[in-house]
């Protein structure tokens, strides 16, 4: 099967009735601020776990390498048929709702929705973590988010992706 997972940041401000009443979003009325889909294809199955913990890892400017744990992420994990996996992770504290999901039998493709809540900061990690920046630990506060990695090098490829971000794997 294939699965497109989503990532929605969620408008607080959309106005539904001015949706309803001009047919339609406008600039100044989203009903996402923005979207972002990753796709894979040949998945063989795929879970979804509750309060897992990562370690973030970082190498600091002196060469120091450092070594901390975030909790309390929801973890979609994608079995390839080549035997990869893939892995999201996302920070309980970010998400509007829990995960939704939807299946399309006519292409065989499983569609995961993550909402989240616009006021919160959100720090994205290896182009597949999303981490509120609050739960960041402190050690890791001062660190670029390019150069966090988490303790799960992914193995699989990214086969399809839209929204703002472009992912080379």
């Amino acid at each position: 099967m294939k699965i497109r997972v989503n990532f929605k940041l969620v408008n607080s401000e959309f106005d539904k009735e001015r949706f309803e009443w001009h047919g339609g979003e406008e600039p100044e009325n989203r009903k996402y601020i923005w979207t972002r889909t990753l796709g894979l294809d040949d998945v063989e199955s795929k879970t979804l776990e509750t309060d897992v913990s990562i370690y973030l890892q970082a190498t600091q400017k002196d060469g120091t390498k450092i070594k901390c744990k975030v909790n309390n992420l929801n973890e979609l994990k994608c079995f390839n048929k080549d035997g990869t996996e893939e892995r999201f992770f996302v920070s309980k504290k970010i998400l509007k709702r829990q995960m939704y999901e939807t299946f399309d039998n006519k292409t065989n493709t499983a569609r995961v929705f993550f909402y989240f809540k616009d006021c919160i900061n959100i720090g994205l990690v290896d182009d597949v973590t999303y981490i509120a920046l609050e739960d960041f630990p402190e050690e890791l506060k001062n660190i670029d988010l390019k150069e966090l990695k988490t303790d799960y090098n992914s193995d699989a490829k990214i086969t399809a992706a839209s929204g703002g971000l472009a992912i080379n794997r």
